[in-house]
């Protein structure tokens, strides 16, 4: 891999006359990891820069993050940015709104599991259970180390059977586990999806795709970039 000290002038000649789409993950990417979702806060520093880049003429701004998009707008609170919420299945921006299709019984399904984990980990300390409507995620970073096996075990135990019936998905980040929608579409899908429908022929100019992100759900984005 090269460093991009050493291949600075070749992306500079490459960017221009591109109009950058310039995709950021939030936790992790603009702002800290922190011990708790309420906790990661945009760095005051960090927001003067998105504003500044949407100034520009030649770069168009999209956050992308597990949270939904009520969420970032909260967090992030600049307009004209496009957000990217809940793994893709929820888009909005400047001229742009997306939802993507889930299936009718999944919304029950996903309390049902809610239920069942909130009863099953109740003696756990640090166990953190955030339903985002589509999807529901398990954070354990405040649980004590010893617990961890046992509450990954148990997530799993009750989101068993539900992923054998392909009625939901599961997955996993920093510190969290996910239940999701038993759909094919994540991160890379959805940035595709906006590459195509909104910027595509976007001012007349060539497109230069950027995404930087620092979780294992970016590599979906990655693959198709």
């Amino acid at each position: 891999m090269k460093h991009l000290a050493t291949i600075l002038e070749q992306i500079k000649s490459f960017l221009n006359n591109r109009v950058i789409c310039l995709f950021l993950d939030y936790d992790g990417t603009l702002s800290p990891i922190a011990p708790s979702p309420p906790k990661a806060l945009l760095p005051t520093d960090a927001k003067k820069i998105l504003e500044k880049l949407l100034k520009t003429n030649q770069c168009e701004l999209a956050v992308i993050s597990g949270r939904s998009v009520s969420n970032l707008k909260k967090l992030i609170g600049i307009r004209n940015v496009t957000y990217i919420g809940t793994h893709g299945f929820e888009i909005d921006g400047p001229a742009i709104r997306f939802r993507k299709r889930i299936p009718v019984k999944y919304q029950a399904t996903l309390k049902n599991i809610e239920r069942k984990l909130h009863n099953k980990l109740a003696p756990f300390n640090g166990v953190l259970i955030e339903n985002k409507g589509i999807s529901l995620s398990l954070h354990y970073r405040l649980v004590s180390r010893k617990n961890i096996p046992s509450v990954k075990k148990m997530f799993y135990d009750i989101a068993g059977p539900y992923v054998k019936k392909n009625k939901i998905k599961t997955g996993r980040g920093k510190m969290v586990l996910e239940i999701r929608p038993p759909v094919k579409w994540n991160k890379g899908a959805a940035v595709l999806w906006l590459l195509e429908k909104k910027y595509a022929g976007f001012r007349n100019m060539p497109l230069a795709p950027v995404y930087i992100g620092d979780d294992r759900t970016d590599e979906d984005a990655f693959k198709v970039l």
